[in-house]
């Protein structure tokens, strides 16, 4: 992964999360490294926003059930 900040750190970091290069804060350098491109995709660019929707379905769920079950136990105390 290369990490490029106009204002901070820039990085070059290995697969395994090692800092191969690292500026320094507010430093203006060049570095030309050799980075391989790995074909591996998250599981966000795999699924998209399937969580989300999954979470938002389970809301709606949630708050029917507890609407009939107040709905309900009002209508037994009556």
């Amino acid at each position: 992964m290369v990490r490029v900040g106009n204002t901070g750190i820039s990085a070059v970091i290995t697969p395994v999360g090692r800092i191969k290069y690292a500026t320094a804060l507010f430093t203006r350098t060049t570095e030309i490294e050799t980075v391989q491109w790995k074909n591996i995709h998250a599981l966000y660019t795999r699924t998209g926003n399937l969580f989300a929707w999954i979470c938002c379905a389970l809301l709606i769920l949630g708050l029917m059930a507890a609407t009939v079950t107040g709905f309900l136990r009002d209508k037994s105390s009556d």
